[in-house]
């Protein structure tokens, strides 16, 4: 990222807060650990929270219990850290007040919406908000038009930055597979709904003589059920070739240098057409030109150079059978979202924004 020279940026694996009085006497401010045999990250100037945990069908609530920092995270703030909250656009447990709370997880619904009073303690305590999409910006802000202060502390502020990339972890593609595959990354779980609804639509890939690929096979997802319905030859793809589980994000480029186009359909619902464009950059950075349901931050997207809007079933089909049966029309495509990309979200242009974000926040503005 893009900082000032005298500024530095880690990232860890937890956040810790001093518990005993004479640690908290010394400095309250939170700090950053990575887990056992790792050392304590001093404290940052300013410090992020964010929720992420790893997807369990099985889980229960209790399984999920949370730690409230409320009043942490306020000692912190009072001891001029300043505190982020991360409100990422696609997380598991989401809170009841967001559009998410009725779009996710629909094998385990009882772990939805957990532990609100927490989480809406947090985000007052912490004062400041960070969020991927206007949509998702408008729903914050109304959630917490009305908090409350902690000890004279401001009331929550919320702060938009868009997510960017580092394209120089996907290489640049100088083949391309045959039979042409047609990825879609999803999980059964919950995005199963989404592919239904462009279903009719892949007739096209048989008659191309090209192949759909499920990206993120788990074992025990059934998916078999579900792909046995798609009209064409279809495959499955494992995270690092592991397949009891989805994938790092690390190991996403080498699963998608695997595809030569991408598919994002989406259920036109409120939190589907208020999250980010993340995997839209992440076709482009691999140089797979991608076809995506309408959303605000995707039409962006495509006004920008990535990516093509489909809106009906027939601009899926009439979309795909372009990239399948034009192979300069693909490789333009491509190209064109992948210089797009590198220019307005790559590592330069996301250092910018976060740049210019950080120094509002510390000015207090």
């Amino acid at each position: 990222m893009a900082v000032r020279p005298q500024w530095s940026a880690t990232v860890s694996q937890y956040a810790l807060a001093p518990t005993t009085p004479r640690e908290i006497a010394k400095d309250p401010r939170l700090r950053g650990w990575d887990g056992p045999g790792s050392g304590i990250i001093k404290p940052a100037t300013v410090m992020t929270l964010r929720i992420m945990d790893d997807v369990d069908p099985t889980a229960t609530l209790h399984d999920y219990a949370m730690n409230g920092m409320a009043e942490q995270i306020t000692r912190a703030r009072e001891a001029g850290q300043f505190v982020l909250y991360d409100i990422d656009d696609d997380i598991w447990h989401i809170p009841e007040w967001s559009p998410a709370a009725t779009a996710m997880n629909a094998r385990a619904p009882h772990v939805r919406a957990y532990d609100l009073d927490v989480i809406d303690a947090n985000i007052r305590a912490s004062g400041h908000v960070l969020v991927s999409t206007p949509r998702l910006y408008d729903v914050v802000c109304n959630q917490f038009r009305e908090s409350i202060r902690f000890h004279g502390l401001s009331a929550v502020r919320c702060h938009l930055a868009r997510p960017g990339i580092n394209p120089s972890v996907y290489p640049k593609r100088l083949w391309e597979r045959r039979p042409l595959r047609v990825g879609w990354m999803g999980s059964m779980s919950h995005h199963l709904p989404h592919l239904r609804t462009i279903m009719d639509a892949l007739d096209v890939v048989a008659e191309h003589g090209a192949e759909f690929v499920h990206i993120g096979h788990i074992d025990g997802d059934e998916s078999w059920r579900a792909l046995g319905d798609l009209p064409c030859r279809w495959s499955q793809l494992s995270g690092g070739g592991d397949s009891s589980r989805w994938g790092h994000i690390q190991e996403v480029p080498a699963m998608l240098a695997q595809v030569d186009i991408g598919l994002i359909p989406r259920m036109p619902d409120a939190f589907h057409l208020g999250q980010s464009v993340t995997s839209g950059l992440q076709y482009a950075c691999a140089g797979v030109p991608f076809l995506v349901s309408p959303s605000p931050e995707y039409e962006r997207l495509e006004r920008l150079g990535a990516g093509k809007v489909c809106r009906t079933v027939n601009d899926w089909r009439q979309g795909l059978a372009d990239l399948l049966e034009f192979t300069d029309y693909r490789r333009s495509e491509a190209e064109l979202a992948r210089e797009c990309v590198a220019v307005e979200f790559g590592l330069e242009a996301t250092g910018r924004r976060y740049r210019e974000l950080l120094e509002g926040i510390t000015r207090g503005q």
